[in-house]
């Protein structure tokens, strides 16, 4: 069982600050906190997307990568949720993310985010449409 001050610290998420306390719970049922040092790679574009990532403190770049270039997409912080889109798509990664500061992140695998995405129905909503916004952009970029 989870602490209250994991379920304090997973409410102050942007991804799921509408959950209720039960929705609170569910989805620490499916979420590790992990600390990751700077200039880690986190998910690597053209790979199989084997887990997601909310950000709980710190800053990460995501970069897409060509034939003759590098180009950053933008820089994810706090509350945000990477890898999402590859699993909802069940597409390979279409970026790299990488740790820009020593980072906390929550992140689950597969199953528990298709779990997360039913069990906690206020941040199934945030997170499908935080993927098609940035669809639409990487469809610009």
């Amino acid at each position: 069982m989870r602490t209250p001050d994991y379920l304090a610290a997973l409410a102050e998420l942007d991804v799921l600050a509408e959950c209720s306390r039960t929705e609170l719970k569910h989805a620490a049922r499916f979420l590790t906190r992990l600390h990751i040092p700077a200039g880690e790679v986190v998910l690597r574009q053209d790979t199989a997307g084997r887990e997601f990532l909310i950000v709980a403190d710190g800053q990460l770049t995501v970069t897409r990568r060509d034939a003759q270039s590098s180009t950053l997409l933008n820089v994810v912080s706090t509350g945000e949720i990477v890898g999402e889109m590859s699993l909802l798509h069940r597409t390979l990664r279409t970026a790299t993310v990488t740790t820009l500061t020593p980072t906390t992140v929550y992140a689950g695998s597969v199953p528990e985010f298709f779990a997360l995405l039913e069990a906690v129905p206020s941040a199934a909503e945030r997170i499908i449409a935080t993927a098609a916004e940035r669809q639409r952009s990487n469809v610009a970029a």
